[in-house]
């Protein structure tokens, strides 16, 4: 599929669940990283029926980044929140991210060309060679790779981190 000028060249889909707090920060670099590329882009925050103000804290942000939409739903957790979001999306490429930033925006750059040749999907991982965690305690790291060696072994080899919330692929 070619990218055109009024289909961007890549959504960004963010699942936001009571996240006032750290959203704000993540849209403002997320945003910078886009104003710095030569191709176009979407963000899309799927709000998760928050109960704090992370509804107020998108509407903010998005009054002087049109780039921002807000999708409101009901609660019914992250995955229907992606959902929702992915099938919202326009862009040749989409990518979806956690709201608190964990993965920084930056590495969709190690993404990108993976869709752009055979692939249609790219995943982040946080066991890579060369990978960095940010502000992760030890005992969720533990459980964390109990976790996905479980999954591993029985639905997907091969991949080293299918608990990684920054995957992307092509339309």
């Amino acid at each position: 599929m070619k990218h055109t000028e009024t289909q961007p060249y890549l959504s960004i889909v963010v699942p936001a669940y009571n996240e006032e707090q750290r959203l704000p920060q993540t849209l403002r670099t997320i945003t910078s990283h886009l104003q710095a590329k030569s191709y176009t882009g979407e963000i899309i925050v799927v709000d998760d029926g928050s109960t704090d103000s992370t509804v107020s804290a998108v509407k903010e942000f998005a009054a002087t980044n049109p780039i921002v939409q807000l999708i409101r739903n009901e609660h019914q957790g992250k995955a229907y929140a992606v959902r929702t979001g992915v099938l919202a999306s326009s862009g040749q490429h989409v990518l979806f991210m956690d709201a608190d930033g964990a993965t920084p925006i930056s590495e969709v750059d190690k993404l990108l060309p993976y869709l752009e040749g055979e692939y249609d999907v790219a995943i982040a991982s946080r066991e890579g060679l060369g990978a960095r965690r940010y502000n992760e305690p030890a005992y969720r790291h533990v459980m964390g790779r109990v976790f996905n060696f479980i999954v591993r072994s029985l639905a997907l080899p091969g991949i080293q981190d299918t608990q990684c919330g920054f995957k992307a692929f092509r339309r």
